[in-house]
């Protein structure tokens, strides 16, 4: 008895994981669509140059946020592995917390911050290590995770 999916501070809960209503993102073709249409007739190693608006700017920056916004964050899985996955530039930092499965990585949590990203005059394969914590073991939900660092050449 109970119900197969609830809604919850606007997402949408079921026994897979959770992601937010389509109401939240129901305009994405409305925002899609003047980005397809500077792609139309491009062919493979098409070298003309895109015409980018002061509006398809916008629309491609709100088409990203939308995107990122609808990940399914699956709920942890007793026993299994975790993984921290990180990244670094000059810009932003971004890390997702995977749970490790035979055959695919499952998203249980991703975080992004932008600006002040490491030290100002360090190349950006010094940065990353900067984005992990230092202390040993890392982890999440009571279990230790492997971390992850991918540098740059």
């Amino acid at each position: 008895m109970g119900v197969d999916q609830v809604e919850y501070l606007g997402y949408l809960i079921t026994s897979e994981g959770s992601r937010p209503l389509p109401e939240k993102v129901e305009d994405a073709a409305k925002t899609q669509a003047p980005l397809h249409d500077l792609l139309k007739g491009a062919k493979k190693k098409d070298n003309r140059k895109v015409p980018w608006t002061e509006n398809t700017v916008k629309n491609f920056e709100q088409c990203k946020s939308e995107f990122a916004k609808a990940a399914l964050l699956s709920f942890p899985k007793s026993g299994v592995p975790l993984s921290l996955c990180c990244d670094a530039s000059d810009f932003a930092i971004g890390l997702v917390l995977h749970q490790l499965k035979p055959t695919y990585l499952l998203e249980l949590d991703n975080q992004n911050e932008q600006n002040n990203v490491g030290k100002e005059n360090d190349t950006s394969n010094l940065k990353e290590p900067h984005s992990l914590p230092d202390e040993e073991p890392t982890t999440s939900y009571g279990r230790k995770i492997k971390k992850h660092v991918r540098f740059r050449e």
